[in-house]
């Protein structure tokens, strides 16, 4: 009788043991596919991460491009020799011309037009003739 008790015992703990060792490779396998499933969660969002960052460097590559353009643009026309030299020119030939209006109309307001008649002075003549 305590022949089959032990023995009885021990057929109970065989199965316990196999039961135990069949839980704790669930167990493990389980484990292992949480953390499979946190890497890829992990991944997807390193990866929409890098995704965002991607299209946000994109956008401002486009805007680095955008203000080289202008920039260089900006230079070519604005601050090149040839242009500031044309602009002086320009100037020069307005304030040129505004002096020589103000010294014919002067000289036609004194009587003392020591040169050509002015543009306006002869139309004004042929008006009134």
């Amino acid at each position: 009788m305590l022949e089959a008790e032990l023995s009885d015992i021990q057929e109970r703990y065989f199965h316990m043991s196999l039961k135990y060792a069949e839980v704790e490779a669930e167990r493990e396998e389980l484990v292992m596919k949480l953390k499979e499933v946190g890497l890829m969660e992990e991944t997807k969002r390193l990866l929409s991460e890098k995704e965002i960052l991607s299209l946000k460097v994109e956008n401002l590559l486009g805007k680095i491009n955008l203000l080289e353009s202008d920039l260089s643009f900006f230079v070519e026309n604005e601050h090149s020799p040839e242009s500031c030299e044309e602009r002086w020119d320009d100037e020069e030939e307005v304030v040129a011309a505004e002096r020589a209006s103000e010294v014919n109309f002067a000289d036609e307001i004194s009587g003392i037009n020591t040169g050509p008649p002015s543009p306006t002075s002869s139309n004004e003549s042929s008006v009134t003739s």
